[in-house]
């Protein structure tokens, strides 16, 4: 008896929490640390929305006169109606929200839901920095949406597509929002699938808009062959404000190391602070041409070849020296010292495991 009195009264709770305007079933809401930025962040992971508490939520966090405005929301994986969506993302990118960071990634968003948000959200926010959609299955249609909303978000500075499959063809709808965005200057196409066709579309991309200094194209289908024509076409200016490159995990290859040395070499990476190459499939020498090149990047402060094989010798005969205990080719050792003549409080660590070395190298200073 008293047990069936407590569920009926939890569920009673439940019924009034969820229609008096109560979300702390389903969001969880904390106040950022920095006493600069007082805004909220909720994330609403894997959450199951209705259009009720939708409403509710918007009242609460999206409105003028909301007590506690948003300043970050995540709805990764929430599972909600695609009407339910749609209306959800109009309010977060509207005029009127205060919310700058928004990640949908997993919501399965789709090329209605965006349309929607572009009818619904009459004006949108100038307030919005950052847009991650990642992981979403995006078609030509639904792309080009995307490419409209972005160009319409004045104030964006970083668009997330990790995990969206793209051709060629489709990364020219991202060339059209770059071109002539006052902010956009980050974009993130991980995961993509991305081929050696996409070169040419990701260079249109740092020539329609020349802030771009952030990109990450890592975990891509790019042959050397590809990498080579990136790197190539790097000339007057046109990666001259890359700060930060992430092309890990990619078959760059000797012939795409070559031309990113040779792009290093050339100046046309003057601006870099950060390069990550781990497990480009390239050879050792290669490899250490690349870190020799490094040395020449004023602004470097990260570097991070990891889980490329520059401890094998051309010779079994050929001399090598120690650093932490661990047998290192010559050139290898030449090049690390460069990096420690650049970098004041620069450091080089090979560690030994008990596999083995552990092919984690990163020198970082500045």
């Amino acid at each position: 008896m008293r047990a069936s009195l407590v569920l009926i009264l939890l569920f009673a709770a439940i019924i009034y929490g969820r229609f008096n305007g109560d979300l702390s079933s389903v969001a969880h809401r904390t106040k950022y640390l920095s006493p600069d930025d007082p805004s909220s962040t909720m994330s609403l992971r894997e959450a199951d929305l209705t259009e009720d508490e939708v409403d509710v939520l918007i009242q609460q966090s999206f409105e003028p006169t909301s007590e506690i405005p948003l300043s970050s929301l995540y709805l990764s994986q929430v599972f909600m109606h695609s009407s339910v969506r749609a209306k959800l993302l109009a309010a977060a990118v509207g005029e009127s929200s205060p919310v700058h960071w928004l990640s949908m990634a997993h919501c399965h968003l789709t090329a209605d839901d965006l349309k929607s948000c572009l009818v619904n959200a009459s004006s949108v926010s100038n307030t919005l920095k950052v847009l991650d959609v990642s992981f979403n299955t995006l078609n030509n249609n639904a792309l080009r949406t995307l490419s409209q909303l972005v160009c319409r978000l004045t104030g964006l500075e970083i668009l997330s597509c990790d995990g969206i499959q793209m051709k060629a063809e489709n990364l020219r709808f991202i060339a059209q929002a770059a071109r002539r965005h006052p902010c956009f200057s980050r974009i993130s196409l991980s995961f993509c699938g991305l081929e050696d066709a996409a070169a040419t579309q990701i260079l249109t991309i740092f020539k329609a808009n020349r802030n771009i200094s952030h990109v990450d194209l890592s975990s891509n289908k790019f042959s050397p062959e590809g990498f080579s024509e990136l790197f190539d076409g790097l000339k007057g200016g046109i990666g001259s404000n890359l700060i930060k490159l992430e092309i890990s995990f990619n078959n760059i290859g000797d012939l795409g190391v070559l031309a990113l040395t040779q792009a290093i070499n050339l100046g046309h990476l003057s601006r870099l602070e950060e390069l990550h190459v781990r497990d480009i499939r390239a050879s050792p020498d290669s490899v250490v041409q690349l870190i020799e090149s490094t040395t020449k990047l004023s602004n470097l402060t990260v570097l991070d070849f990891s889980g490329n094989d520059i401890l094998s010798t051309r010779s079994k005969k050929e001399k090598g020296r120690k650093i932490k205990g661990v047998k290192v080719p010559l050139q290898l050792g030449k090049a690390l010292d460069s990096l420690n003549q650049h970098f004041s409080d620069a450091f080089a660590s090979l560690i030994a495991s008990s596999g083995g070395v552990e092919h984690s190298h990163k020198i970082q200073g500045g």
